[in-house]
């Protein structure tokens, strides 16, 4: 099986709606075109969170309409150091 791994910059409505969407699609093209797809990092404008092995794409979308920002995802997120 092949793994696309997948890094979303910005996560306003349209990344947001990336994540849903390989949430809701990811095991159709799991099983069709044997592919794995994984949100691997995801970045809003102050802060992301990166996990190599992947991310809960339900969990990102929650954790940005919850706390406005992803450093609160658990365990992998942080804040962007700006200069």
């Amino acid at each position: 099986m092949k793994e696309c791994k997948v890094i979303v910059m910005g996560f306003g409505a349209v990344g947001q709606g990336v994540a849903r969407a390989i949430s809701l699609k990811k095991d159709m093209i799991k099983e069709r075109f044997d592919v794995e797809l994984k949100i691997v990092a995801a970045a809003d404008s102050s802060s992301s969170a990166i996990c190599a092995d992947g991310l809960d794409e339900e969990l990102l979308v929650n954790t940005k309409n919850e706390f406005g920002k992803l450093s609160n995802y658990p365990e992998y997120g942080s804040m962007l150091f700006q200069v």
